[in-house]
């Protein structure tokens, strides 16, 4: 039951926050910024949970990784030839 309760209040909060920063920043920012959080929570769990850290984490991290880093590169690539 206590577990039930803070995970809600920890997400509302957490949502709350989100919609509080989001009309300040940029969409594309935004887009990085939740694709981070996948990793966040693994990286986490390894720490506080002591999860196990398998391949498929560590690939799965790398392909999100990928991403972010494809995504940053076509907006500086874009900004640049604006």
């Amino acid at each position: 039951m206590l577990a039930s309760i803070s995970g809600t209040v920890t997400s509302a909060l957490g949502y709350l926050l989100w919609y509080e920063v989001l009309p300040n920043i940029k969409i594309v920012t935004a887009s990085v910024l939740q694709l981070l959080v996948p990793i966040f929570a693994i990286v986490l769990s390894i720490i506080f949970l002591q999860e196990e850290l398998t391949q498929i984490l560590i690939i799965s991290t790398l392909i999100i990784l990928l991403g972010i880093l494809i995504t940053l590169k076509n907006k500086q690539d874009i900004s640049q030839s604006t």
